[in-house]
């Protein structure tokens, strides 16, 4: 082991009277370049081979002078004035800060590191492990020099810290400060540390500092990567198939291929059992995840409908800098009787910590806007379900389905579940006792028997079933009061079939969207649909929209994945992580609830008595 010292001359850093630079591991080509001006010089004929004994000696020399520095530096790192002169600045913001870390990067991450620790603060708490750091020569002389029996410098320099650390002094790294590191460097500690198990505990506790999250995420963000990587939060599939389950799956198909066009590999978060029902390995391979690794991150993330717990929204903080939700409809909330005690404070916090929100319609965006005002911070975006009544049911499945033979007596599909705002309970008796000789089936649960009724259960059908049922019906009534969108619309004009739907502004958007597809009609009463509705069947065939006809600006599920990824790459271009480090800090502050409820009391936190081994 080669020790080089500084001359004995004073040199002034940042108020400190004079600096000893300690360069351990070996001697290295410009070693005296590395110190710039402090002028670095070897003494190998007296330190060579004395290991920390050796290193000691220099320093007790220097805890001479109360107001010395000392600098330890790793052979293979470069270190010059300025970063000197920064770290000595750090160290005099406060008297008991006693230790003050540069950050190191090697060749291979420089830029990354370069580019992340211009959104970091100044400094920030954290715990010794090693060199490169900065000691006030006081604390040396007050708490003891190198513990020799140490088996490196990095451990003896951590024992260090935790002895003056037990006597209120802290440390602090400087994140304007970088060093480049030479190829040699690994960064890697090979800590030995005896009577010291309060080092672990305040490890431990830095890494759940939000401080650390981000820094992952900003280092991942700004890797020197081939491509960037995306996480679609598709764990609210089910394995069934209902409205949320049509909406996912046909997004994933563009969502993949436009993604992959743009230079972004997609990953989908998904249960197994849902993988397994929809066949989603089989299309998507690797790119299928059940289970994320530790710490594993993500250049973005995006949940594909709203969450449902502050877990989900959480779990999405921690694995990406960039955070995205989709809304399908705030009907959960504004229904009280169905409304979770917890879903306020879900929704309150994706909306003032997602970087942006998507939503299936413009209506579902004003709805969402006026009811947390805290998502008009986020970049708001509207990428509808597919308009296009051609892209609903699979083309064979479809073109079966028509040109069969229609089984058993016609009837009419009404569509809801059991659900108040679905209203099914305003039409199905009205529509039994007026249309007596009619057959109706329901789509989902109802009160009451009616002699022309045929209730269905929702959510447990099959694609195929599902689409039997939408083509051999005479026409649609969706009598809902409150939808995001209402896929059944397009699911029975896929078939030809006209839709007799409730009136709301939203039924307005759609029809201005799908023209010029006219078998939507809307009604604003009971009385309104009963005349419908006999005009339609009066009728007969003639009022069946031909299949074929397409809006004249199709929307399609290709052009809602490009909106969703216009919106990701904005944002991804942006760097702007304010929101980023605000929900980060949040669910910090939200885990020490845990640590509470776990036990943690002042009694513990006071004892004289502490969890550590007594120093000899």
């Amino acid at each position: 082991m080669s020790v080089f010292a500084s001359s004995t001359g004073f040199i002034e850093y940042a108020g400190a009277r004079s600096l000893v630079v300690v360069v351990v591991a070996g001697l290295a080509d410009g070693v005296a370049d590395r110190a710039a001006a402090v002028k670095a010089f070897t003494k190998p004929d007296v330190l060579s081979g004395e290991g920390i004994s050796g290193v000691n000696r220099v320093l007790h020399e220097a805890c001479r002078n109360p107001d010395a520095l000392v600098l330890f530096v790793p052979a293979a790192v470069e270190v010059y004035e300025k970063d000197i002169h920064l770290l000595a600045v750090a160290l005099n913001q406060d008297p008991m800060f006693g230790f003050a870390m540069p950050r190191v990067a090697g060749p291979e991450n420089w830029p990354a590191v370069e580019r992340m620790v211009a959104h970091l603060p100044p400094t920030e708490r954290r715990v010794v492990e090693g060199a490169p750091v900065l000691v006030r020569a006081s604390v040396l002389r007050d708490f003891g020099l190198l513990d020799e029996c140490a088996p490196n410098l990095d451990s003896a320099l951590a024992q260090l810290f935790i002895r003056a650390n037990r006597r209120g002094v802290s440390a602090r790294e400087v994140n304007s400060v970088v060093l480049q590191a030479g190829e040699g460097w690994t960064g890697a500690r090979d800590l030995h540390l005896n009577r010291a198990s309060d080092h672990a505990k305040a490890m431990a506790t830095q890494a759940a500092l939000p401080e650390i999250r981000f820094e992952r995420l900003l280092r991942h963000r700004f890797s020197d990567k081939p491509q960037r990587d995306l996480l679609v939060d598709i764990r609210n599939l089910a394995p069934g198939f209902n409205g949320t389950a049509h909406h996912v799956l046909a997004l994933l198909g563009p969502l993949s291929r436009l993604a992959t066009q743009r230079g972004i590999k997609p990953y989908f978060w998904v249960l197994p059992e849902s993988a397994d029902f929809h066949g989603l390995r089989e299309h998507y391979g690797d790119a299928i995840i059940h289970q994320l690794a530790p710490d594993q991150c993500f250049d973005a993330s995006i949940r594909l409908t709203q969450p449902w717990s502050l877990t989900e929204v959480r779990d999405l903080a921690y694995v990406s800098p960039v955070n995205v939700f989709s809304v399908l409809d705030t009907i959960a909330w504004d229904c009280h009787y169905i409304r979770m005690p917890h879903l306020e404070g879900v929704w309150r916090a994706m909306a003032g910590f997602s970087d942006g929100l998507v939503y299936i319609s413009d209506f579902s965006r004003r709805c969402f806007n006026a009811r947390f005002p805290g998502s008009l911070g986020a970049l708001n975006a509207v990428a509808y379900c597919s308009m296009d009544p051609a892209e609903y049911w699979p083309v064979g499945l479809r073109e079966t389905l028509v040109s069969g033979d229609r089984d058993g007596e016609p009837y009419v599909l009404i569509v809801g579940n059991s659900y108040y705002h679905k209203g099914l309970a305003e039409v199905v008796p009205a529509l039994s006792v007026a249309f007596p000789a009619i057959n109706f089936k329901v789509l989902g649960e109802c009160s009451g028997t009616y002699h022309n009724v045929e209730q269905i259960a929702a959510g447990a059908q099959s694609e195929a079933d599902m689409a039997s049922l939408f083509a051999g019906c005479s026409c649609l009534v969706f009598p809902s009061f409150y939808e995001g969108f209402g896929l059944p619309i397009f699911e029975a004009l896929a078939f030809g079939k006209p839709v007799l739907a409730r009136h709301s502004e939203l039924i307005d958007e759609l029809r201005e969207r799908i023209e010029p597809v006219s078998g939507l009609t809307s009604f604003a009463s009971t009385s309104e649909l009963l005349r419908g509705l006999k005009r339609l069947l009066g009728n007969g065939e003639a009022m069946l929209q031909p299949m074929g006809v397409s809006p004249a600006q199709p929307y399609r599920w290709e052009n809602s994945a490009a909106d969703i990824l216009d919106l990701l790459e904005k944002l991804l271009k942006n760097e702007d992580f304010s929101r980023c480090r605000e929900r980060l800090e949040f669910f910090y502050r939200l885990e020490m609830f845990d640590v509470e409820r776990a036990g943690w009391a002042d009694t513990t936190q006071n004892m004289v008595s502490f969890e550590v081994e007594k120093e000899e």
